[in-house]
């Protein structure tokens, strides 16, 4: 399965070495508790420190799936994606599912609903990236046509097994093998990153806005805007975020994030960015989240102190002026971080921008961790974790934090290689 996975994307797997994707592991699971290092921290803090809280697996889950390779979180809603699952015959379809938290709480347990495309085909990789907001989940597809999102509105009744309520089409059927595209969404809003979009004689890449019709979602095949940065920048779209009238997206191996504000008018025509968001350090942007005035960028390339590739989070505060260019107003970092952690693979940020979580699959041999970030009274500042969180039952090679994300004061983190047969699994931390 490894090795069919390679040849199903030869180019990003070659960048996958050189840019710190992670690779299969073949290292046998270990068992370790959860732990999370919360004495030090204020009361008002410490509770709202995350625990394993649930194990979520799919109820027809198979070896090769990379179930967790993408996560979403609003609500009592978690989205997870499986963009290697074989549905109906199709290899590589693709899947995505839907958990609503029960009645008591979270507890391990299987899908509320399955979620997939009324035109599926094999090699879709349908849930390579997955978003949700409010009863709206938002699902990525299309790697051998050109990238697509499908939209999934909640029914009356609550989820069920469905196919999509709409599906948006970006202007691009170009695929060039490399990042995969992304995929936010935020009230009426969505956004598609394209890595590969071929733009002024390059494969530059783009973001595509769609607005939800009045009417209500429906198939729609042209976006209201593009969004490109200003000067090239390297697969521009490789991640996404969308939080109100803002939209910020980097590009794999970019030395910033760009930040772009809508027109008063609205989202209209080709738009290059309102400000860069640039790490002081020079380090990478690999990840972005926006929520309420506060961006966090990942760099998992980042180097600190002497260990390369330890990663870090940079977190930029919008100025009482409004958006402009600006370096970071602070840098996390993990206080127990080693060389080749990745911390900032995947980042998220909470209603109101008071805690960040970010994934380090690297760490321990891959077995992957999630650190949690609380905002302190004062303002984000430099420094380093609230929490970190593992798995109860994680071992080598699982990559626990590929995906991210978080709702309150509780997080969910996909480990899609679990259990060396990369059948995948996501865990829910937070309190009760």
């Amino acid at each position: 399965m490894k090795k069919n996975k390679m040849f199903a994307f030869p180019v990003l797997v070659m960048l996958a070495c050189v840019l710190g994707f992670p690779q299969p592991s073949a290292a046998q699971p270990t068992s370790e508790p959860a732990r999370g290092t919360v004495a030090s921290l204020p009361a008002e803090v410490q509770k709202s420190i995350v625990k394993q809280l649930a194990k979520l697996t799919a109820s027809q889950g198979a070896p090769g799936d990379y179930f967790g390779f993408a996560t979403a979180f609003s609500g009592n809603t978690v989205v997870v994606g499986a963009p290697y699952t074989t549905v109906n015959g199709n290899a590589l379809q693709g899947a995505a599912y839907v958990f609503t938290k029960p009645a008591t709480g979270w507890a391990d347990m299987t899908e509320t609903a399955t979620l997939t495309p009324s035109d599926a085909a094999a090699d879709e990789y349908f849930g390579l990236s997955v978003a949700i907001s409010g009863n709206t989940v938002v699902i990525e597809a299309g790697y051998g046509g050109g990238p697509s999102a499908y939209v999934f509105v909640e029914p009356a009744g609550g989820w069920t097994n469905m196919s999509q309520t709409a599906k948006l089409t970006s202007p691009t059927n170009f695929f060039g093998g490399g990042s995969p595209p992304s995929i936010a969404t935020d009230g009426n809003t969505v956004v598609i990153g394209v890595p590969w979009a071929p733009l002024r004689g390059q494969f530059t890449g783009a973001a595509y806005v769609f607005q939800k019709p009045p009417s209500g979602w429906t198939n729609i095949s042209a976006p209201t805007a593009q969004l490109t940065p200003e000067l090239a920048s390297s697969f521009f779209g490789t991640s996404v975020s969308v939080n109100g009238n803002n939209v910020v997206v980097c590009g794999l191996g970019g030395e910033m994030a760009y930040l772009f504000v809508r027109p008063k008018k609205g989202w209209n025509g080709i738009r290059t960015e309102t400000a860069q968001l640039t790490p002081s350090d020079g380090a990478f942007v690999h990840s972005v989240a926006m929520d309420s005035n506060t961006v966090v960028a990942g760099s998992p390339s980042a180097t600190v102190g002497s260990d390369v590739g330890r990663g870090a989070v940079y977190v930029f505060v919008e100025p009482v002026a409004g958006w402009t260019s600006m370096n970071e107003t602070a840098k996390l970092t993990a206080s127990d971080g080693a060389a080749n952690d990745q911390l900032g693979f995947s980042v998220a940020i909470n209603g109101g921008g008071s805690e960040i979580a970010a994934g380090a699959y690297g760490r321990d041999s891959d077995k992957g961790a999630a650190y949690a970030f609380v905002r302190p009274s004062t303002g984000w500042a430099s420094g380093t974790q609230s929490a970190e969180f593992t798995a109860s039952d994680g071992g080598s090679g699982d990559w626990l934090g590929n995906s991210v994300s978080i709702a309150g004061s509780q997080i969910v983190a996909g480990a899609p290689q679990f259990s060396i047969s990369e059948s995948g699994v996501a865990y829910v931390f937070g309190p009760r």
